[in-house]
């Protein structure tokens, strides 16, 4: 089962010489994605002076993710894909004459657009095929069917579950599926790209509220005519670069202390996206703050979060 590593969070990879260290050598990382043969990267670590005197080299380590982060870029259009980077890199150990020597390493994983808590530790490595979603408990409306993100070999698998289920059970692992009607209110689906780097669905089944904000540039234009006189009726400042935005807040159903932690991978997520009148449409989560709710302290766990289009109002997409 291939390795499965957070692109977001720092991939340290280290390599050493057994113990005999290279005079005048140098190390030599290489990038490799999708099998391909030609590197994305390549980034040399000269030899240093030693403490006893002597110019060598005997151990070398990179940070990564960073660099393939860049050729990860995750799409959704309605259809729930496995989005993952397969990465190769290379690094090898060479002599004063630039001849490869035999300490040469090579790390193979695949790469996911997700992240790693600091309290997690480094170099988090994901094998076998667990759940790519913290939640145990999915809010879903009535007669609607969904999925359950894990991992698979490559990336993810996204398991389907029917539009009355109430459970759902993956690899021994059992999700709750609690039914929400509110029919005084319209659903909103948000898809998201978790921490795990995998795409999943919060549904926003209270009240709505819409705004626009728009924005101008203007200038005080000369309006006089060759006689000295104008009309009342011209604009004297002129407007141009028109523009707005629309964005909307969106409100959870009540929801157990569990949904604190979803709502903290939906702010921190790159990509996000509403779907809406047959349409899936990019956003992104202008709230930046969440107090987290308990039932201890609130009784009652409900949440408002706000969101802004990804695109202006009016079309100048060239």
């Amino acid at each position: 089962m291939a390795d499965k590593r957070y692109l977001r969070s720092t991939i340290t990879l280290y390599a050493n010489t057994s113990g005999n260290p290279i005079a005048e050598g140098y190390a030599l990382l290489s990038l490799f994605i999708n099998g391909s043969t030609t590197p994305l990267y390549e980034v040399r670590k000269n030899a240093v002076e030693q403490p006893n005197g002597n110019i060598e080299i005997e151990e070398a380590f990179f940070e990564v993710g960073e660099l393939f982060s860049d050729y990860l870029d995750v799409d959704f259009d309605g259809t729930y894909t496995s989005q993952s980077l397969q990465c190769e890199v290379k690094l090898d150990f060479y002599d004063s004459t630039g001849t490869i020597t035999v300490y040469q390493n090579t790390f193979n994983f695949y790469g996911v657009d997700g992240f790693t808590y600091f309290e997690e530790g480094a170099n988090v490595i994901e094998t076998g095929t667990p759940p790519a979603i913290t939640t145990r408990t999915l809010y879903v409306p009535d007669n609607t069917a969904g999925y359950v993100p894990t991992f698979s070999a490559t990336g993810f698998t996204y398991n389907s579950f029917s539009a009355t289920a109430t459970t759902k059970t993956v690899g021994g692992v059992v999700w709750d599926i609690v039914r929400v009607c509110e029919p005084r209110f319209t659903p909103y689906k948000i898809t998201f790209v978790n921490k795990y780097g995998a795409l999943q669905d919060i549904y926003f089944t209270l009240m709505r509220r819409d705004s626009v904000a728009t924005r101008h540039e203007n200038f005080k234009r000369n309006i006089v005519n060759n006689q000295g006189a104008y009309s009342t009726a011209a604009h004297q400042t002129k407007t141009f670069n028109f523009q707005g935005t629309d964005s909307f807040t969106l409100n959870t159903p009540f929801v157990n202390e569990e949904f604190n932690e979803t709502l903290e991978e939906l702010m921190l997520s790159k990509k996000i996206w509403v779907t809406e009148n047959g349409q899936v449409l990019p956003v992104i989560c202008t709230t930046k703050t969440l107090e987290k709710k308990t039932l201890n302290n609130d009784k009652l766990v409900q949440y408002q979060v706000g969101f802004k289009y990804a695109f202006d109002k009016i079309n100048k997409v060239r």
